[in-house]
């Protein structure tokens, strides 16, 4: 999960930043960004509770941290969708 987190890591900055040079409105821009950022943060803190636990808990925490990272996948998904059908600035919507 590690490897996967560091290889996803990547993602939020570059959508990030493909989203503050496309010409979007300042609220489908923060539509693109905030859940894709809050999807990340919450499958790290997962992945750091996840090397923490003792092994009886093992199954249960790799489950919630295969559940956020699932969610992050959605996420990431939802943010080019949303690059795409965004409101822009230079066009009517």
């Amino acid at each position: 999960m590690t490897s996967e987190l560091s290889a996803t890591s990547l993602q939020p900055p570059m959508i990030n930043a493909l989203a503050d040079n496309f010409p979007l409105t300042a609220a489908s821009r923060a539509d693109v960004t905030d859940k894709l950022q809050t999807r990340f943060d919450e499958s790290k803190n997962q992945v750091e509770d996840l090397k923490q636990v003792a092994p009886d808990a093992f199954k249960d925490a790799d489950d919630k941290t295969r559940n956020a990272f699932d969610k992050l996948h959605d996420a990431r998904r939802a943010a080019w969708d949303a690059i795409l059908a965004a409101d822009r600035t230079d066009r009517s919507s």
